[in-house]
Order: structure tokens, then C-alpha cells, then sequence
């Protein structure tokens, strides 16, 4: 005897529970457009008062009407052609930044943090000089809580360009992570910056460092704690300030890989009577004689410095104890606005102007 097989449902049951499904979908679609209209609301009016704010402070802030968008992925508010001007209270000449289209998102993966994409050409300016940037990306991140603990602000790109006066600048990745800390002993600041495949502008290296060391910087580097009250915006009053306190850069790595030539250094620098820096610190080279050679083809090392250098760096060079290329560790210092490795001063570094 074959199983009776089971009625269909009746086309009326069906209907109801297709309409059923139907009002369920509308409702989730109104509420999902309700939600975005609700976030890129509050995003237009967050934009607003930012920008009345920089106006209150004396900023030049000036763009296109916004508009939201990104709907249903995610809550968008593209501002075009955003132009942004700083000048004054601390600031020794006007500093800017032309943006094409500047794009602000909050996405369902991480409610608690801002996207900022900025899109087309950059222009960014000091005083009268503009350098047009150009990306395949610029990004960054910042965190939506405003109450501690602060969670890190991070900035990405990637195939930048710069027309600089020097020549074209171009990196193939840059990275940086800002992490602010509260007070007492923790840092007031860390940053973390590295650099991948930076080809320097042609008028920015000598030939003959180029022809020993290449055209392109590998990677470089740099990670720092800022401690001490800030110094920003930068003045005479909030440097002297920041030195009484004990301020202090620690630059805990400055790593560089440049053709046959590797170092990492450490140093420790704080403001002089005169709020000049100053500081200490070590640095390891691997590919040291190197270096020199092409400090002294390109004329930034005298030849007798250059010998003087060599004979150290000769001296001093050893193998580490797990094996590897061989290396040389030597006291570095900046003191008076001279630059000394091992007691020999290879730089001059141009005094600070505060304003």
C-alpha cells in the first residue's frame, strides 16, 4: 500500500504566507533605510559642527553641499571638492589640503570606527607651495568613542605620488598608526611609520649616492613616544612649555633598507635652553663603508672625514654572535645642530624657527 503523499498547501494559505514574507521584507527594508537615514544624518551634522569649529579657530573650510550615500552596504557621506586651510595660532605659514571628494563611512562590520577615503586629486599646501598627491588609495581610520580608552588612528596608502619641488616622490605603501595614551608615565603620543619602495625625487639624492645606494629606499621605519604635555599647535610658548615638563621624542627604531645599506638607531631627543633640539643614541650598520663612499661621491662628507669615518667603522665592525653580515654599532648625537657618529660630525641640521 503506497504512502498517501502530502496535500499542497490551499492557494489561499499560500498567498497569506507569501504575504506574509513580503511585509517582513518591507519592514526590514524600512527599518535598514531608517538606520541609514539616521547615520548619515548624524554624520552631515558631526561634518557641520567640525567645520564650524575650524571656522570659530580661523580655518578655511570650504566644499560642495554633502551628500549621503552607500545605501543599503553601508552609511556614506561624500563631500566634494573639500578644501581645508590652517593659519595662525602656532602655525608659522598657512597649511592646507585640497581634496577632490572626501568620503566618510560608517559600515555594519565596525560600527565603532569612521572610514575617511579620500578620492581624485590632493593638493597639499605650505604657504606658497602646493605639491599635487595622487593615490590608487588613501584611507584612514578613526575611532567614533570619545571617551577613553582612545583607540589608535591609523593612515594607509598606497601607490602615492607626490610632485614635490625636488621631482616626483613615489611610494608603493606607506603606513601610520597614531596611538594616543592618557598621562602620568604612559606616552602622550606613539607612532608607528613605514614606508615601502620609496623612489626619491631625482633632485633629492646626489647621483653618486644613487649610483652606490639606488634610486629606490627599500623600506624605512620609525617608531616614537611623544611624552610630555602637547606641543601642538607648534609655538615658541608650548615648546618651552613642553621642555620644562620634561618632554621628551624617544625614537625607540629608526630602521632604513637601501640597496647594500641596513641600520637601525635609537635616540633620545629633547629641547635645549635655546628650544633647539638635542639628544643621544645609538645606531647599527650593516654595509657601513658602503654608506661613507657614497656620503663622500656625493660631496656631503669631506675626504678627509670620509677616511677619518672608515678607519672607525673599520675598527669597530664586528660579526654578531648568531652569524650574519657584519656590522657596526656607534654613539650618535645631536648637539647645537651638528649631527656626530663616533664623534664625527657628518650633518648640519637647520635650526627650528618657532613661531
Amino acid at each position: 500500500m503506497t504512502p498517501a503523499k502530502p496535500k499542497p498547501a490551499p492557494p489561499r494559505r499560500r498567498r497569506r504566507i507569501l504575504s506574509t514574507l513580503v511585509v517582513l521584507l518591507l519592514l526590514l527594508a524600512g527599518a535598514h533605510g531608517l538606520a541609514w537615514w539616521r547615520v548619515t544624518g548624524m554624520m552631515a551634522a558631526g561634518f557641520a559642527d567640525w567645520t564650524a569649529l575650524r571656522r570659530a579657530e580661523g580655518w578655511t573650510v570650504e566644499h560642495d553641499p554633502p551628500r549621503p550615500a552607500g545605501w543599503p552596504l553601508a552609511a556614506e557621506l561624500v563631500v566634494p571638492n573639500l578644501r581645508v586651510e590652517a593659519r595662525g595660532r602656532g602655525f608659522a605659514e598657512a597649511v592646507g589640503h585640497d581634496s577632490e571628494r572626501l568620503v566618510l563611512r560608517v559600515g555594519p562590520r565596525r560600527l565603532d570606527r569612521l572610514a575617511l577615503r579620500w578620492e581624485g586629486q590632493q593638493v597639499l599646501r605650505l604657504g606658497a607651495v602646493a605639491v599635487p598627491v595622487a593615490a590608487r588609495r588613501l584611507e584612514a581610520e578613526v575611532p567614533l568613542e570619545p571617551m577613553p580608552p582612545l583607540r589608535p588612528v591609523e593612515v594607509l596608502a598606497e601607490d602615492l605620488t607626490a610632485a614635490t619641488p625636488a621631482g616626483l616622490l613615489q611610494a608603493r605603501q606607506a603606513r601610520l598608526l597614531l596611538s594616543p595614551a592618557w598621562s602620568g608615565a604612559e606616552p602622550a603620543l606613539l607612532a608607528e611609520l613605514r614606508a615601502d619602495g620609496v623612489r626619491m625625487p631625482a633632485g633629492a639624492v646626489a647621483p653618486a649616492v644613487a649610483a652606490a645606494l639606488g634610486q629606490e629606499v627599500e623600506s624605512v621605519g620609525i617608531v616614537a613616544a611623544l611624552t610630555g604635555p602637547s606641543p601642538m599647535p607648534p609655538s615658541a610658548q608650548r615648546a618651552r612649555a613642553w621642555r620644562d615638563a620634561g618632554g621628551q621624542l624617544d625614537v625607540r627604531s629608526m630602521a632604513l633598507r637601501w640597496g647594500p645599506v641596513a641600520s637601525e638607531a635609537n635616540v633620545r631627543l629633547s629641547l635645549d635652553a635655546a628650544l633647539q633640539p638635542q639628544g643621544s643614541g645609538q645606531v647599527r650598520v650593516i654595509g657601513a663603508p658602503a654608506a661613507i663612499q657614497a656620503l663622500e661621491g656625493a660631496g656631503l662628507l669631506p675626504r678627509a672625514t670620509a677616511r677619518a669615518a672608515q678607519g672607525v667603522v673599520a675598527l669597530l665592525t664586528r660579526v654578531p654572535p648568531g652569524g650574519g653580515p657584519p656590522q657596526v654599532e656607534l654613539p650618535i648625537a645631536l648637539t647645537e645642530g651638528r649631527l656626530s657618529i663616533a664623534r664625527i660630525v657628518v650633518a648640519t641640521i637647520p635650526p627650528l624657527v618657532w613661531p
